[in-house]
């Protein structure tokens, strides 16, 4: 669901430089539901907090106008399904592909990017591959959190 939702969000925001409120929504209570039924590996508190920090973390961002509403919901959306653990490298990764489309951007003139695919790349790095970035820090099996 998170996966479909997130591609979604991402093609709006490429083609309107606007994310619809209900993809957010659903997230939420999508990451809400699934972790009341056992099917993510945090609890529903933690998803909760997880979307607090998402929020919480990309608002000085929002204040400045950098990031738009959309791209504010849909990180704490993230955040519930991650966990307040799994939402920083999320973030990392959401901020190293962002940083990518901003260096396109530039290339191409233009001063906006639409952040929502950095958003669900972030999200899709640390969905499949979770400890990437604890790899990439560390090397493997050298370290563990």
């Amino acid at each position: 669901m998170p996966l479909c939702l997130l591609g979604i969000a991402a093609l709006y925001d490429l083609r309107d430089r606007e994310i619809p409120d209900t993809i957010p929504l659903l997230l939420v209570g999508g990451a809400i539901v699934t972790s009341l039924s056992g099917g993510l590996p945090i609890v529903w508190w933690q998803s909760l907090v997880g979307g607090i920090l998402g929020g919480l973390v990309v608002l000085p961002f929002y204040l400045a106008g950098g990031f738009g509403g959309g791209d504010l919901k849909l990180c704490a959306a993230i955040g519930c399904w991650l966990g307040p653990v799994w939402l920083w490298p999320a973030l990392f990764w959401m901020a190293m592909a962002g940083a990518v489309l901003a260096v396109a951007a530039a290339l191409r003139g233009e001063k906006a990017i639409a952040y929502g695919p950095a958003i669900a790349s972030g999200f899709l790095i640390q969905f499949f591959c979770p400890n990437l970035l604890r790899t990439f820090a560390f090397g493997a099996g050298t370290a563990s959190w």
